[in-house]
């Protein structure tokens, strides 16, 4: 008995993909009549391979978009360049249309930039050889940054989307470009605070080793200083010299305090738990100052019914909650420290 092709369809017909496409790839197709350095390598998609090649052999003649800030190596024959380019830049506009289909398909909940929008400044990596002594650029990674005003006369740039392309990552790539940014941003008298627009995970975690690894360059972040409270010169430093937020800059505090630690002495590693757990518990102590203020000014029955006084049993789930926050942060700042550690 003869088995069915794997290429029978039944009948079924297949999915247009290209109209499916279409609507998230920019428009275009085909070499442009001037053929210019980025528009020829950045004129849509192919659906003809002849097209594709003709194309593909023109990609000698693309010079990134922008200025080149740094440049690093791995472990190959190549050079990593760093680039910084607004929509200003020669070419950034029609090469940020054919970057802008890899966040939807890579970032989720990602969104598209408005190219119209003058506040956006983008970063990217590319990986530079040359082959028969023509350079050739290929796309690492990039960011985008969006710079907010900051009243009176400064910015508060917020950097929106960070991709590594998925061939490149758990390399170094991501540390080597988030570091540019803060470089790069930290240099301009301007810049009031660095802020980061819903981070993942992964990206908490990042930002999290490179933020240590600045910190960790200045004395004041080394001991004693650092078994000292986080307000005063510790919070001065985070803030004034690497343009922290005051929420990121307590996080690397307690990070590199943790570091700092001797958990065999009960006394010093105690003290900073107290210190961490001391800031987690605060919310709760601001509500149960509210309760406080709230049953001077109610009867019984009204404060009872608006702002009820926790429960007995609920103050001891409210500790079992403070205790597994604790040491679920404590999981996360090891792996930071042991990062650190190995770079």
């Amino acid at each position: 008995m003869m088995m069915p092709s794997p290429w029978e369809t039944h009948g079924v017909k297949p999915d247009n993909i290209f109209s499916s496409l279409d609507k998230w790839l920019p428009k275009g197709g085909g070499l442009r009549g001037s053929e210019c350095k980025v528009e020829c390598l950045c004129a849509g998609y192919y659906r003809s391979l002849d097209s594709f090649s003709i194309a593909l052999a023109s990609q000698s003649a693309f010079t990134p978009p922008g200025q080149q800030l740094h440049s690093y190596s791995r472990q190959d024959d190549a050079s990593y360049l760093i680039f910084k380019a607004g929509l200003s830049d020669r070419g950034m506009k029609s090469y940020l249309s054919r970057l802008q289909p890899l966040l939807l398909w890579f970032i989720e909940a990602a969104s598209y930039i408005d190219e119209e929008d003058d506040k956006w400044m983008f970063y990217l990596v590319y990986r530079h050889v040359r082959e028969a002594g023509l350079p050739r650029y290929s796309l690492v990674a990039f960011a985008s940054v969006y710079l907010f005003y900051c009243y009176p006369d400064r910015q508060r740039p917020r950097v929106s989307q960070l991709l590594v392309l998925p061939h490149y990552q758990r390399r170094g790539h991501g540390a080597e470009l988030l570091q540019e940014i803060c470089s790069d941003l930290c240099s301009d008298p301007s810049t009031h605070d660095i802020t980061v627009e819903d981070p993942s995970e992964t990206f908490v975690r990042l930002r999290d080793f490179v933020d240590c690894r600045n910190a960790l360059r200045l004395p004041t972040f080394q001991p004693p200083t650092i078994h000292g409270p986080f307000q005063g010169v510790i919070s001065a430093a985070a803030t004034d010299t690497l343009k922290l937020h005051k929420t990121q800059a307590r996080r690397v505090y307690e990070i590199l305090r943790l570091r700092a630690t001797d958990r065999s002495d009960p006394a010093q590693y105690r003290d900073y738990r107290l210190a961490v757990k001391n800031r987690l518990n605060a919310p709760h102590q601001r509500e149960l100052q509210e309760h406080g203020r709230l049953s001077r000014l109610l009867d019984p029955a009204e404060l009872a019914l608006t702002h009820p006084l926790p429960s007995s049993s609920s103050q001891e789930e409210h500790l079992t909650k403070l205790h597994g926050a604790y040491y679920q942060l404590e999981t996360e700042y090891r792996a930071v420290i042991e990062r650190l550690a190995a770079s």
